[in-house]
């Protein structure tokens, strides 16, 4: 599934949990990361918890947690997330848009699809490294 034109967008109904930090080791990995956070005296713990805070968005990292609305926030744009789409995206014209402030973070609204700045930044990677980008903004009304 790549197209969101033809294809629905996936939406989770139900879940628990947080899922694994990246390159924690497979299952074996994964067992001995619990075990260092859930013991307050490893000397390993802190460490490993600030570690695994690339996954959680600066979130200290709880294996209990899950948030069925952020997920369905990130499946919104899954189908988006390739090389072919962030092009379209971003080249160009470029990304038009109102910035708007997003569940967590600054967004993008472009013909009513937000853009949060990390999905953007995500687009970015995709494009590769070494693309020339400029930022160009329009001032509006600021309410601070």
């Amino acid at each position: 599934m790549k197209d969101t034109e033809k294809n629905s967008i996936p939406k989770c109904l139900d879940g628990a949990r947080q899922r694994p930090p990246e390159d924690v080791g497979g299952i074996a990995g994964y067992e001995d990361f619990l075990n260092i956070i859930k013991d307050n005296k490893n000397p390993e713990r802190v460490e490993m918890l600030s570690w695994a805070e690339k996954d959680t968005r600066g979130r200290m990292f709880d294996p209990e947690y899950f948030n069925i609305n952020e997920v369905n926030r990130r499946l919104l744009y899954v189908l988006e997330d390739d090389k072919e789409h962030a092009e379209k995206l971003l080249t160009g014209n470029g990304l038009q848009g109102t910035v708007v402030w997003g569940w967590s973070d600054t967004c993008s609204d472009v013909e009513g699809k937000r853009y949060s700045m990390e999905h953007i930044s995500n687009l970015l990677l995709r494009i590769g490294e070494g693309s020339k980008v400029t930022i160009q903004v329009e001032p509006g009304r600021s309410r601070y």
